[in-house]
């Protein structure tokens, strides 16, 4: 039996450890990746707010804000004020009157009534109980301004003070007017008739009575 050359095993064994050691470390062929798939863009939602539909079988309320009053505007004074103010024709009495016919027309505004009446004031003094005596026993006017007239009659002749007072008295309106009435009526005579109406013209006769013999 022949013996081997111990360099030709050597000289294989170190051809097959190289071959090895190609083949651990050379670097595998990249494999190939499938194209990655397209995105798609995210739905988005639809931001516009959606438009206020209003049913044809429902009538929308006008806003008063915007469109203004419904109310249908009071009367104007007829004849104006300042007309009758600027009327050469009229004296002070005259014209007094006409503007108490302004302050009973209950068609006008409270504040058309209620300025007539401040000129009627004026044009007043002297002939109080004629032209504003009928005024305060009127159903037509209104107890604020009845409460006008008390109290600028209050700054007025013992008589007339009297005499409106008691034509307060007789209204069947105006609870706190009738009391303000009673109290200076009780200033007046000395006397208190609480509501009885006719207790209080007696003593407003009797003491008028007493004005007239002081001259008063």
């Amino acid at each position: 039996m022949s013996r081997r050359n111990p360099r030709l095993l050597a000289s294989s064994i170190a051809v097959v450890a190289a071959a090895g050691f190609v083949w651990y470390f050379w670097p595998a062929a990249p494999r190939s990746q499938p194209a990655p798939a397209p995105r798609t863009a995210l739905h988005q939602p639809d931001q516009t707010p959606p438009k206020p539909t209003v049913s044809p079988s429902v009538a929308v309320a006008p806003n008063p804000a915007t469109t203004g009053s419904l109310t249908a505007p009071k009367k104007e004074t007829e004849p104006a004020i300042d007309s009758i103010l600027r009327d050469t024709s009229l004296d002070n009495i005259g014209a007094a009157r006409a503007l108490g016919g302004l302050v009973q027309d209950s068609s006008l505004s409270l504040d058309a009534r209620a300025e007539a009446l401040a000129h009627m004031l004026n044009l007043s003094v002297n002939n109080e109980t004629s032209l504003l005596l009928p005024l305060v026993q009127s159903r037509d006017l209104p107890d604020s301004l009845a409460s006008t007239i008390l109290s600028d009659a209050l700054n007025g002749p013992l008589t007339w003070q009297a005499d409106a007072c008691l034509a307060v008295m007789a209204r069947t309106t105006g609870k706190e007017l009738r009391t303000q009435a009673s109290e200076h009526l009780v200033f007046l005579t000395g006397e208190d008739h609480g509501d009885d109406i006719n207790g209080w013209t007696l003593a407003v006769r009797n003491t008028r009575a007493k004005w007239d013999a002081a001259g008063q």
